[in-house]
């Protein structure tokens, strides 16, 4: 079951002038070569200084001045991008042109009678602060997009040109020399500078911050530039890089260290002919070795990850996050029916008849709307948000049923209700749907009249009432990382109790098993969208526990596809019905690891 580059991962990782170690794989293919440090402008010391009213103008007027020459520096870096580059930089755009941010930082500089410079900084880390303790990837992946687009303005107030310094060279990304064909390693990097890298011909990009949903992975994933990103310990480990080498496997999401150079080969040799198989049938394998099929779905924020998920063999779409289209910079507005049908559609076109899951507007808790923020909630987790929210502000979620029921014309789109606590939530939001229905066939748009309908299983009391839900959906997602942490009380962002955030801890497993039979029994379709799916052992557990659809980044399809069909179905139930036995999470653990072998080296 260990294939060869596994062994070489535990053979590599014994020897003693070598580490290895692990990140999420954002974008695939395997370098080996030299490594050199981003070394992007250092952030100043922001001086603070106050002002008098009178000084108030001139403050501002340089702030628009900083502003509008920002503008220019991102139009400029458009020229000659791809259309996903250019995507992210008009996002860049559209914060520098914020209708509600802005106005935070003049109410700051006003408020404040402090410098505009002092000002900016308070509301950027306000907003970067927010977005990063959200406990949400996408959304914390955005801050470092505030960082970027608002650092130009402050760079420029502080009169310093912006350029970026690429391991010595300067100005308009002097680095072709010192980058090109070699592996950038850092802390972390803005997607500004990450546009420099690829017309310096950088070979690889390995980051021990970041996420399979941060701008520089999905540039990377549009560049085909091979990418591991959130490598802990990789700045601890390597220190300054310097006379360094790396092997970076971009699909296994594995970073080696001053490998030796024979195991180097050897695993390079190994991966692409892995490659040359699999382009051979085009596809991902999609059944066990004993032909037992399962399907692999994608997690998505924004239409563009459409192509992304394709190129990596996606089935579908499992879970559309349909708040990203809330999310303006550090907060949430409305866009019409109109803007959401155009994302909902746009999607649908993309996937070419493949299903796309439309999760409906998912707000709250510290990712807020201001009508939310307003109630100061003591336990905003667990108070006014997701369907609760939805359910009393009607004209917000007709607006958005209605957009997804347009889209459905163009596609094979779904929608999905989160956060459900209860049968009477779930009746309300199908009541909702209805409405919805009948509003479009008055306006005479064209919709799927049977637009398949689910239910996010993230909360215990609907996990252990699954028949209930299953007879009245045509299917069930469970949301592993909120289920979990629903489970055992216990806030995944707190180090404190993080011991008791583990997915296999025999409650957490019960509750899923429950919902695969329920679903089983009544027929209804059953999926899972959280970090459990795109995990190689936990897959293989949920698969023998009966699961058959897993939805979750493109950038780990591979992989746990590798595992699923690497395994016979008859070992992975055996497994599943030990596990299952097991009185702790440990206990659990420790049979995956005997039984499951090689595969466990994705813990």
């Amino acid at each position: 079951m260990v294939c060869k580059a596994d062994f070489l991962f535990y053979t590599v990782s014994m020897n003693s002038e070598c580490k290895s170690l692990r990140g999420f794989p954002v974008s695939p293919g395997v370098v080996y070569g030299e490594v050199v440090a981003a070394k992007e402008e250092s952030s100043a010391e922001i001086p603070r200084r106050n002002i008098s009213e009178d000084q108030i103008e001139y403050e501002w007027k340089r702030f628009e001045g900083a502003l509008n020459i920002s503008k220019k520096e991102i139009a400029g870096l458009k020229e000659g991008g791809d259309k996903t580059q250019n995507e992210i930089l008009d996002a860049q755009l559209l914060m520098l042109n914020d209708p509600e941010f802005l106005p935070l930082v003049k109410k700051e500089l006003e408020s404040k009678l402090v410098n505009i410079e002092s000002a900016l900084d308070s509301c950027i880390c306000s907003a970067t602060a927010l977005l990063r303790s959200s406990g949400d990837e996408y959304l914390a992946c955005r801050a470092a997009d505030i960082e970027d687009a608002f650092g130009r303005v402050m760079r420029r107030l502080l009169d310093r040109c912006g350029r970026k310094e690429c391991s010595g060279d300067s100005g308009g990304c002097g680095c072709s020399a010192t980058l090109a064909g070699k592996i950038l390693a850092a802390g972390n990097i803005s997607p500004s500078y990450a546009v420099s890298l690829k017309k310096a011909g950088v070979a690889a990009i390995v980051l021990e911050e970041g996420g399979p949903a941060c701008h520089v992975a999905i540039l990377a994933r549009s560049w085909n530039i091979p990418a591991v990103v959130g490598v802990r310990g990789l700045c601890g480990t390597a220190g300054d890089f310097s006379g360094m080498r790396m092997l970076v496997d971009g699909r296994a999401g594995t970073v080696f260290i001053n490998p030796p150079e024979k195991y180097a080969e050897d695993y390079i040799k190994t991966e692409r002919e892995k490659a040359a198989s699999s382009k051979k049938t085009g596809k991902l394998p999609s059944e066990t070795s004993d032909g037992v099929p399962f399907s692999l779905l994608a997690n998505i924020a924004v239409p563009g990850d459409c192509a992304g998920a394709l190129s990596c063999g996606a089935a579908g779409v499992g879970l559309f996050r349909s708040e990203f289209l809330f999310l303006r910079d550090d907060s949430f507005s409305l866009p019409d029916e109109e803007e959401q049908f155009e994302a909902y559609s746009s999607a649908a076109r993309a996937m070419d008849g493949r299903p796309v899951t439309i999760r409906t507007l998912d707000v709250g808790g510290d990712k807020s709307l201001s009508s939310q923020a307003a109630l100061k909630e003591k336990n905003p987790l667990l108070g006014w948000r997701a369907i609760r929210f939805c359910l009393d502000e009607k004209e917000i979620f007709q607006t958005q049923l209605r957009a997804v029921l347009r889209a459905s014309a163009f596609g094979d789109v779904r929608i999905m209700f989160p956060m459900v606590a209860s049968v009477y939530e779930l009746d309300k939001a199908l009541s909702a749907l209805e409405e919805a229905k009948a509003s479009c066939r008055r306006d005479g748009f064209n919709f799927n009249e049977n637009i398949m309908t689910g239910v996010m299983i993230e909360i215990p009391s609907v996990a252990v009432c699954a028949d209930i839900m299953a007879r009245r959906v045509s299917f069930m997602s469970v949301g592993s990382n909120d289920l979990i942490q629903y489970t055992m009380a216990a806030d995944r962002e707190n180090p404190k109790v993080s011991y008791l955030y583990n997915c296999f801890d025999p409650a957490v497993l019960r509750l899923i098993k429950n919902v695969i039979d329920a679903g089983g029994k009544h027929g209804t379709e059953v999926s899972l969208c959280g970090e459990m799916g795109g995990n190689p052992v936990s897959a293989c557990l949920l698969f023998g526990m009966g699961l058959r659809k897993f939805s979750m980044s493109a950038a780990l399809m591979e992989q746990v596809s590798a595992a699923l069909s690497s395994c016979s179905s008859v070992k992975l139930e055996q497994t599943a019905e030990a596990v299952l036995r097991a009185c702790s999470s440990a206990e659990a653990e420790s049979i995956l690891e005997r039984e499951l072998g090689g595969i466990t080296a994705g813990l």
